[in-house]
């Protein structure tokens, strides 16, 4: 019969326990937040979602005195289409986030990583991610946003909404 001995050098059952309930509740977020950036955040949702604008005498004037677009007398609003970017950003890459945890979970429950990396880790990607799937989805821009813009590459102008998008832990 073989018998095996071992002697236990350190005892790191606590540092364990307390990095899984570091775990319970935690988050690892990505987006842009309205705190920081209000238009932009609203950017997001209008462009995420798509929207329908009422049009009024006020935008008539505005579309006039701006692109020299007269609307016509039949138009009563405006449809801008969805062009999401944050929900395929997180949905796409599923797969990666698991991929993130299985490497990571087993360092984090011997103590070779703090649930915070690992949840920093995630949401840095996740924000990575959903930077990557701007202007990928949705149809192309109209005529006359191509015109204002100077551009037919959709969700793309100043960059500042592209900056917006963070990722965010809360531990």
């Amino acid at each position: 019969m073989t018998t095996v001995e071992f002697e236990v050098v350190e005892n790191n059952i606590d540092a364990v326990k307390e990095s899984i309930q570091q775990l319970d509740g935690a988050k690892a977020q990505a987006g842009i937040w309205s705190d920081e950036d209000g238009f932009q955040a609203m950017k997001a949702i209008v462009h995420e979602r798509g929207v329908t604008i009422e049009v009024t005498e006020a935008m008539r004037g505005f579309f006039l005195a701006n692109f020299g677009v007269r609307l016509r007398d039949d138009t009563n609003v405006i449809e801008i289409p969805p062009r999401p970017f944050v929900e395929p950003g997180i949905r796409e890459n599923i797969d990666e986030y698991s991929d993130i945890i299985e490497a990571m979970l087993g360092q984090v429950v011997v103590g070779d990583s703090s649930p915070k990396k690992m949840l920093t880790t995630i949401a840095e990607r996740m924000a990575s991610n959903i930077r990557k799937e701007l202007g990928e989805h949705g149809p192309p821009l109209s005529g006359l946003t191509i015109q204002a813009k100077g551009s037919a590459e959709p969700l793309v102008d100043t960059g500042r909404l592209r900056q917006a998008i963070r990722s965010q832990v809360d531990i």
